[in-house]
């Protein structure tokens, strides 16, 4: 959950939060500072397919988070990663099936390219 609205702004097709922002969940928590950025959700030709853009947008508070542990793999579990992704956007209004559906997606992609880099 987080500890308060992250007030996401735009710019040059990146989304920042103006705010540090705290999301706790699984036994793990992630600190992210002020004005770290985010290109939202991003989807392969499939998982976009599935989503609508009202549903990409509820997605960016997500992939906020999801990013941040992205770039930051050597303390965060993939796994506790795709989870709270799945977790913020069914929050947000994504159906469960279909958060289900882009979490298979992003564990998959996770998993092939960047397994090793992971911790745990």
């Amino acid at each position: 959950m987080f500890n308060r609205d992250p007030k996401m702004r735009i710019r040059n097709g990146l989304f920042f939060n103006s705010q540090s922002v705290v999301y706790s969940d699984y036994g793990v928590d992630v600190n992210i500072p002020a004005y770290e950025s985010s290109d939202g959700p991003t989807l392969t030709v499939i998982p976009r397919w599935l989503i609508s853009d009202r549903e990409y947008v509820l997605g960016v508070e997500a992939a906020l988070v999801h990013d941040y542990m992205c770039r930051n793999k050597n303390k965060y579990d993939r796994r506790i990663a795709s989870r709270m992704l799945r977790d913020i956007w069914v929050n947000a209004g994504l159906g469960k099936i279909k958060g289900s559906l882009i979490y298979l997606f992003v564990e998959i992609y996770q998993w092939i390219m960047f397994r090793k880099e992971w911790k745990g």
